[in-house]
């Protein structure tokens, strides 16, 4: 194994000249055998910061949810994933999805950003009391349903 890991380490500098590539062959005594392959990748291509045919998810949400039909919709597919996935879900998130509400429209009712509710339904980040008490409101729920929600 230590063979192993002093030829990758030796074969991770870019080279120019295949006679200063280690090999397996260079490796005497050891009972390794097999073959080392070089894939050279050039330089890196830029990043495609923009697509014209792509629009962001957050767009097309913001679409869908400002016809009142299809919004409807949305939230009931959200209350109906929160049934049947509940099991595979955090607690914080089926009492939002039971709602039908969005990460991003619980957010702006909240007046707070979507990134913070991801943070707290993955319990990376803990509320204060008012806090609590806000976010119990807008889903009109009882605060000791949410304190036992982010218990769980």
């Amino acid at each position: 194994m230590n063979m192993m890991r002093s030829l990758w380490a030796e074969s991770s500098e870019p080279t120019t000249s295949s006679a200063s590539r280690p090999s397996l062959a260079n490796i005497s005594g050891s009972g390794v055998t097999g073959t080392v392959y070089y894939v050279e990748f050039g330089d890196k291509p830029d990043p495609v910061t923009h697509n014209p045919v792509t629009r962001p998810v957050s767009d097309y949400l913001s679409s869908v949810e400002a016809d009142p039909r299809r919004a409807a919709a949305l939230a009931a597919a959200r209350a109906r994933l929160a049934r049947h996935a509940s099991a595979d879900l955090r607690p914080l998130q089926v009492l939002r999805l039971e709602r039908g509400l969005s990460q991003a429209a619980l957010a702006a009712r909240l007046e707070t950003s979507q990134a913070r509710i991801a943070r707290l339904e993955a319990g990376k980040e803990d509320m204060t009391l008012s806090f609590a008490r806000r976010f119990a409101a807008v889903l009109q729920i009882d605060v000791n349903t949410l304190a036992t929600a982010l218990e769980t």
